[in-house]
């Protein structure tokens, strides 16, 4: 994995210095993260169960190995709580776009090679991805106004049937400056300006950045 990417992304301390990178280490030390990551929370109830850890050589791991590990030692059984096999959890990230995919191939492999929480030296926290369908977009009081300046928009938005080519004409009224000028002159502006990043969200044929670069100029 390129360095650079990584100081990027995760952002870097110290213990992050890459000598391979071709960026100024000490400019890289403090960078904080393009993405932001949130807590992971289980779809549904979690059901907790017992299991037991007995390890067999107490002496060795209390002395640091300075004591043998030997078949003398009293087994020490302990035990402790896991969450059940087979549940499932929401991984929740903001990024952009453009590394939507990279953070995502990244989180994957992470999860299932490495895992997450305490003991996945002896197999716990490893997971498997599924694909989460996404939410429908609730209707918003501004719909109204965003349909009537680009009219079919929202439909094809929802519907996920937007193509570059065929559709040009109409994403570049949607995401242009006379529509920017507009939303800037209205008097829900705000409103409008959050349902309208919404809609570019969910939409893999818009790009949100670039409308909120053109936003702000």
């Amino acid at each position: 994995v390129n360095g650079d990417e990584l100081f990027r992304i995760f952002g870097s301390k110290n213990r992050f210095k890459n000598k391979n990178s071709t960026e100024n280490v000490d400019s890289a030390e403090t960078q904080v993260g393009s993405v932001i990551f949130f807590d992971a929370l289980p779809i549904e109830s979690v059901t907790l169960k017992a299991d037991i850890m007995t390890p067999h050589y107490p002496e060795y791991y209390a002395n640091e190995g300075a004591t043998p590990p030997a078949d003398n030692q009293d087994p020490n059984p302990i035990l402790f709580l896991t969450v059940e096999s087979g549940t499932s959890f929401q991984f929740a990230f903001k990024a952009n776009k453009s590394d939507v995919k990279t953070v995502m191939e990244w989180l994957e492999a992470a999860l299932g090679n490495l895992g997450a929480g305490a003991k996945t030296a002896v197999g716990y926290g490893r997971m498997d991805f599924e694909d989460c369908p996404k939410a429908p977009l609730k209707e918003s009081p501004a719909d109204k106004w965003i349909e009537k300046q680009v009219p079919g928009m929202l439909n094809k938005i929802h519907q996920n049937s937007l193509t570059l080519i065929g559709d040009k004409q109409m994403i570049g009224k949607f995401i242009g400056k006379a529509m920017i000028k507009e939303i800037k002159q209205h008097k829900d502006n705000q409103e409008i300006y959050m349902r309208m990043r919404e809609l570019i969200q969910s939409s893999d044929k818009l790009n949100e950045e670039n409308f909120i670069n053109n936003y702000i100029k």
